[in-house]
């Protein structure tokens, strides 16, 4: 799958120059020389663009934001101008601007709409193998170089009652902003994720032979169904759209051997990368043409096979790592592997005997 830059959601880089929001002092005293008038009292309000590229609005700001500290600590005040009179001139009162405090911050988010890849472009994506995922995500920037862009107002109401909306500044809030930080929400993420457990298997199979016969190399398997990509579905917050994308990254064989006679010892057999390719149907890998019907330990070595060395009592577990890719509208980023194991599968291994299978001898 060929994956262009219009692939990739586009906000603010982190390379842009934030500016840092002017706050004008109040004066000491007020006209006449009366002290100045406490900060008038309102909320902050903060409009962001949605899911769907409108303007929300929103007054709950969590303690630690940067829509709280504006003016250099939490809840400072802003200054806007105040259309007051002069009562010091000789002749008729002037109308005089003058510089009052208000708490009443204004944000209006002016960040391009953001673009999120559609449903038919996340299910492609599903359908890559690990390495061609990797491809696609290499291509976006990373989440934490993700900015939103906002004009900063002073809001002030006039003593003739009108509501005023001074522009401070303009600034831009990083996506790790308490306001909307997608990383707390990477737990719901992960519990509408399903995966499918994977299922380990020989060949030849236990069941056969009523276990696995000395000497004779065991391929090992899973079913093919968890060697997939899986993306979760999507979380929306406050603008911004997260998922999480894993890829099986290796597959390898845990073997626990109790012999007979002698010490048990632990095993672990490699068996897949994440580039292979493999049947979306049915056991994986497939058994080779190459993989002996007899051989002694040491004389035959591959990948997913083992050799039973003597009888005793085996137990197999399969272990899928995957790599995971956590996406917020067009960032990404890789976060720990995620490991996915089999329920155990418990084996006899065992003298091959010759059994008379015919009727009637």
């Amino acid at each position: 799958m060929r994956v262009g830059r219009s692939f990739v959601a586009a906000v603010v880089m982190a390379g842009a120059l934030a500016a840092t929001p002017t706050v004008h002092a109040a004066p000491p005293v007020g006209p006449g020389g009366d002290p100045p008038p406490p900060p008038q009292p309102g909320p902050i309000t903060v409009q962001y663009r949605n899911g769907s590229g409108g303007l929300s609005s929103t007054t709950s700001i969590p303690v630690g934001s940067a829509f709280r500290s504006a003016g250099g600590s939490d809840r400072a005040p802003c200054t806007f101008m105040y259309l007051g009179l002069d009562p010091d001139g000789d002749g008729p009162l002037q109308p005089i601007y003058e510089p009052r405090e208000s708490l009443q911050w204004m944000f209006r988010e002016t960040t391009d709409t953001v673009v999120e890849l559609t449903p038919e472009e996340w299910a492609a994506v599903a359908e890559l193998g690990g390495t061609d995922v990797a491809s696609v995500f290499a291509t976006y920037g990373r989440v934490e170089s993700a900015y939103r862009r906002f004009d900063v107002y002073c809001v002030g109401t006039q003593g003739s009652g009108t509501t005023t909306n001074s522009l401070v500044t303009s600034t831009l809030v990083s996506i790790r902003d308490v306001f909307w930080d997608p990383y707390a929400r990477i737990g719901t993420l992960w519990t509408g994720l399903q995966l499918d457990r994977p299922v380990a298997l020989t060949v030849p199979d236990s069941g056969l032979f009523g276990g696995l016969p000395v000497n004779m190399p065991a391929t090992l398997q899973i079913d093919a169904a968890p060697w997939r990509t899986y993306v979760s579905a999507p979380s929306t917050y406050r603008g911004w759209t997260s998922r999480l994308v894993l890829s099986p990254d290796s597959l390898v064989f845990d073997l626990s051997f109790d012999p007979d006679d002698g010490p048990a010892t632990s095993i672990t057999v490699d068996c897949l990368e994440g580039s292979a390719d493999q049947p979306d149907a049915g056991a994986i890998p497939r058994r080779s043409s190459d993989v002996p019907d007899f051989a002694e330990p040491g004389q035959y070595d591959a990948p997913c096979v083992w050799i039973p060395p003597e009888p005793g009592e085996l137990i197999v577990t399969a272990r899928i790592t995957y790599e995971v890719v956590f996406t917020v509208s067009g960032f990404a980023d890789v976060l720990a592997p995620y490991v996915w194991s089999s329920s155990p599968l418990t084996v006899r291994v065992d003298e091959l005997s010759v059994v008379n299978t015919r009727t009637g001898n």
